[in-house]
């Protein structure tokens, strides 16, 4: 008898944290679930193709929905490294442009 489960997810976490929750080595008994059957499992990390705009666009709103300047000055950085330009500075050219 053959027991298999598909799930597919989106994630924009590319650690793929969840193999170290998920990876028994031994069988175990907690909160009644006894766990003694082998599974295996396969996990596919494919990066999603999208256009430069979807990404300096979701950057924008990760950048300016964030309170914490720590992880404004990173989001700036991976701006400034894989696009070329910082957040803090595109936004400030609008806000100078709106203002004249």
């Amino acid at each position: 008898m053959e027991n298999k489960t598909s799930e597919t997810f989106f994630t924009f976490d590319d650690s793929l944290p969840i193999v170290s929750f998920i990876k028994k080595d031994e069988p175990a008994c907690s909160n009644g679930w006894v766990k003694v059957e082998r599974y295996k499992v396969t996990i596919i990390k494919e990066r999603l193709e999208e256009s430069d705009d979807e990404i300096i666009e979701r950057l924008i709103n990760l950048y300016q929905n964030e309170e914490n300047h720590h992880n404004q000055s990173a989001i700036d950085n991976y701006s400034l490294k894989r696009f070329g330009f910082r957040i803090y500075d595109k936004l400030n050219d609008v806000e100078q442009k709106d203002g004249e």
